[in-house]
This record gives structure tokens, C-alpha cells and sequence, in this order.
């Protein structure tokens, strides 16, 4: 993985478990031709870099063909959450104003100020909107694509005058 570029920090081996066919019950029956051993390890890469994963991921192809055998998917969270978070309630806000704006002109009424407001909650969804995360997610539950499509529902109620 390093050669890909990722780095030390990047990396983190999680343990190696070897099994030895032969010594099982059933073992005699192995032949020569026959791998002895079965190697398991996992290798967790945690990169902010997710152009560099990609790249990784189009050289698995070279990996197999040497007969080691990938088990998973990677996972893509979204880590900006809080940074995002400002913007998209001060979005939502003039979302809110906007239309009640709206009902304020259908009325011949002026928008005044806000009587409640609730945050609501914050969805994180694949950006194909698959079934997966459909009715709302978590914030960091939706993993398995890297583009994501971040919604807030916020209710605001405001004064008519």
C-alpha cells in the first residue's frame, strides 16, 4: 500500500491468523498440490485521501491474480459534519423565510419574527439515492458510497402581522 502512496499514519495492521490444513482433523486428505495454509489478515487504511483509495482500488485486479483473496468494501464517511453544519441551518432558515414570505404575500400579512424553530434532523444518502440510508441516516452511517447527498428538515414557525 505504501507504493501507492499512502502513508505509516495511514496504515494499521489488525492482527494475522494462520490455519494449518494439515493439522485439522480431515488434514490426510490433503495433496501436495494443495495450499497447507490459509492466511487471514486485515489491513484497515484510514486516508482523507479518497482519489488515492480509488487508485487502490484499480489495482486489486494485479492482487488477486496472485491469489490472495479480498473480503469487504471500503467505507467512505463523512468527517466535515460540523463544519457543514452552520451553513446548512443558516440555508434552511432562508428556505424558511422565503416561503414564508410566500404565504405572507397571499395574505397581505408581513413576515415577522420567528416563533419556534426546531432543527430537525440532519440525512446523510447516497447521491444515486439507492435503498440504502432512503429514509435518512445518521450522520456517519452511510458508508458505502464516497459522494453524498446531505439534507437537514427544520421546521420554523414564524409570526404574521
Amino acid at each position: 500500500m505504501k507504493n501507492i502512496g499512502f502513508t505509516d499514519n495511514e496504515i494499521m495492521q489488525r492482527g494475522v491468523e494462520v490455519t494449518d490444513k494439515a493439522a485439522r482433523e480431515y488434514g490426510s486428505d490433503l495433496k501436495k498440490e494443495d495450499s497447507r495454509y490459509i492466511v487471514k489478515g486485515l489491513i484497515c487504511i484510514k486516508t482523507a485521501n479518497v482519489d488515492l483509495v480509488s487508485k487502490a482500488l484499480s489495482q486489486i485486479t494485479a492482487i488477486i491474480e496472485k491469489g490472495v483473496i479480498i473480503h469487504g468494501n471500503p467505507e467512505y464517511y463523512f468527517t466535515k459534519f460540523l463544519d457543514l453544519r452552520p451553513q446548512m441551518i443558516a440555508g434552511a432558515i432562508k428556505n424558511a423565510q422565503d416561503a414564508a414570505s410566500q404565504f405572507a404575500q397571499v395574505s397581505c400579512s408581513k413576515v415577522g419574527k420567528i416563533k419556534n424553530a426546531n432543527q430537525g434532523n440532519f440525512t446523510i444518502s447516497p447521491v444515486n439515492n439507492s435503498n440504502e440510508c432512503s429514509r435518512g441516516c445518521s450522520y456517519d452511517s452511510e458508508t458505502s458510497s464516497i459522494e453524498k447527498k446531505i439534507r437537514i428538515v427544520s421546521t420554523i414557525v414564524f409570526y404574521l402581522e
